[in-house]
């Protein structure tokens, strides 16, 4: 008798990289028997879209786009001296570009290895909890959690920031379950070149160590609660600039952007945007931190240990306190949020599982996928429909011009 089963993988593995949409229920199938190759498909599948993926004329990517042009140009002298500060990003682009493959192999690439690093991060909390009873419920869980919380358009269009938020999560769920210290301070510090903002979060866990988990900082963290809440954010933020702008301007960390009154990215941000977007922006995209919030207020446990809920505490205090800028308040509840999960999978008994607080929270990231859906409406079919008959080798020699680019039409 022929082992269907036998040559069920392989098929699919090759129908993947035919038509990757159609073998997603398969994928998805093997993500929940936890193999390896799920996780490779999937992300997979990701890369494939943010290739295809036509950006609206805003959007991060199409200034990376425009850099990825002028840096193939260049000599690696040259490159050297072209804007320090992207230099990473800057050389792999120049590889890329040297190598003759295309700009969107950029997007391509990164959204790739950034889901496979929370994935792998996944993967290993997983292993850690097989001798669970309900091992399949708790997958079926944490692959709801993080495939709805990871934005799939911050990391095709941002690249850097995202990439730099998975590297660290990686490098910290590895040194809390296998106490690997100098390869979690190695990768810290290289997400931190790749983008600054991870500079605050390793910060952050390092005064952990030396911060004692007590009533102070519970009560620190719910006036926190409140001071975002009641929109009081303002004062105190700007309050708080006012004493570190010299400073950050000597390190030339001070961004005016996102950290002055009437900066475009930051509380100016506000003042331009029409109703729906500002409720979208302050109030369903950011709800997994308010009702993760509200949780922490009345949970009483420990998250693994204490260095590690006082460190969730320190992040929560600070993402109120910077919520007024928006473009910092928007990296900072997306990194929490999903650091929060990875800890919270990782300390949890699964038998013992917070099923209110669970499903509260996944309604809460559906509400925001079906906000994004709104948000993002001209893309799909401009950019994805040619996916669904057109094979994935042809769709990969498709180039993206300017012309194409989408002219977002509302704020």
């Amino acid at each position: 008798m022929i082992n269907k089963n036998k040559y069920e993988k392989p098929l699919i593995i090759f129908a993947t990289f035919l038509y990757p949409l159609f073998t997603l229920p398969w994928i998805i199938k093997y993500m929940i028997k936890n193999y390896y190759i799920g996780y490779i498909l999937f992300a997979l599948v990701m890369a494939y879209l943010a290739f295809l993926t036509i950006p609206y004329d805003t959007w991060d990517i199409t200034r990376h786009f425009n850099r990825f042009e002028e840096i193939s140009t260049l000599s690696i002298d040259d490159l050297l001296n072209y804007r320090v500060f992207l230099l990473i990003l800057n050389f792999y682009m120049w590889i890329v570009a040297n190598l003759g493959l295309p700009k969107e192999f950029i997007p391509f690439s990164i959204t790739f290895v950034t889901y496979m690093l929370y994935f792998i991060t996944l993967k290993k909390i997983v292993d850690f909890k097989k001798n669970q009873n309900k091992y399949i419920y708790f997958i079926i869980i944490a692959l709801l959690l993080i495939t709805n919380e990871i934005r799939f358009f911050g990391v095709a269009s941002g690249l850097r920031n995202d990439l730099a938020y998975a590297i660290f999560i990686y490098a910290l769920v590895d040194f809390i379950l296998f106490r690997k210290k100098v390869k979690f301070y190695i990768l810290s510090i290289f997400a931190i070149m790749i983008h600054i903002s991870v500079l605050p979060l390793f910060i952050f866990f390092l005064l952990s160590k030396y911060i004692r988990l007590g009533k102070i900082l519970k009560i620190v963290m719910v006036i926190s609660f409140f001071i975002i809440i009641s929109g009081l954010s303002e004062v105190v933020f700007y309050k708080i600039m006012e004493l570190l702008k010299p400073f950050l301007q000597s390190i030339g960390l001070y961004f005016h952007a996102y950290m002055d009154p009437e900066g475009h990215w930051g509380s100016g941000f506000w003042v331009t945007r029409n109703f729906k977007t500002i409720l979208f922006e302050r109030y369903i995209k950011p709800l997994p931190f308010y009702i993760i919030g509200v949780y922490l207020i009345f949970n009483n446990k420990t998250l693994i240990n204490k260095r590690i809920t006082t460190y969730i505490y320190l992040l929560f205090i600070f993402v109120c306190i910077i919520s007024i800028s928006r473009t910092l308040f928007d990296r900072y509840n997306y990194f929490f949020v999903l650091l929060f999960i990875f800890v919270y999978l990782i300390s949890i008994n699964i038998d013992k599982l917070n099923k209110f607080f669970i499903s509260l929270l996944i309604i809460a990231m559906v509400l925001v996928d079906m906000g994004s859906i709104v948000k993002y409406r001209d893309i799909y079919l401009k950019s994805w429909a040619k996916a669904l008959y057109i094979p994935l080798p042809v769709n990969m020699t498709n180039v993206i011009n300017k012309k194409d680019y989408i002219h977002r039409k509302s704020l």
